[in-house]
């Protein structure tokens, strides 16, 4: 099996070449892809220490889990149309912000109904990763390597899922 080096080198590639705006570019749209499967994983995986700190039943955690999801199916496809009119980089910066700042506004709420809002704040931002950060790639990976960026984005996602 090929090393990543060996893989890049036969790309015409040097092992010490320096990254470009577009390897940059494509390691970072990875990196929200693995950060957004982690956050995906991470409610469900958390509902015994919020049961346990914040005295949630099953119910709600469901519920929340509910809203996420929910909200993120059904956003999905706006995202992928505001790529007509806006810029890709603009709309994942948009995207992880508002999951940002739905998050931190989750962890100072208290009540329950807003704590739900917010979760469902979060499944359309994390909606915004995934088709936003496919158009990206194909935007800075060439052509024949595709393939290679999809797959290794698409493991990192995977692996990140796992690790939390």
């Amino acid at each position: 099996m090929a090393s990543l080096g060996e893989i890049e080198e036969s790309a015409g590639r040097p092992l010490d070449a320096k990254p470009t705006s577009g390897r940059l570019a494509r390691n970072m749209v990875i990196l929200a892809c693995a950060v957004d499967a982690a956050d995906r994983t991470l409610l469900p995986a958390s509902f015994k220490a919020m049961d346990e700190q914040l005295h949630l039943g099953p119910s709600r955690l469901a519920a929340m889990a509910f809203a996420q999801s929910i909200t993120s199916s059904l956003s999905m496809p706006l995202w992928g149309a505001l790529l007509r009119n806006y810029p890709a980089r603009t709309l994942l910066m948009t995207g992880c912000f508002l999951w940002s700042f739905a998050t931190y506004l989750q962890a100072a709420v208290t009540t329950f109904p807003v704590q739900v809002l917010l979760r469902g704040l979060v499944g359309v931002a994390l909606a915004s990763v995934a088709p936003v950060a496919q158009a990206m790639l194909c935007d800075v990976v060439p052509e024949d390597e595709r393939g290679y960026a999809f797959g290794l984005m698409n493991s990192c996602s995977v692996f990140m899922g796992m690790m939390v």
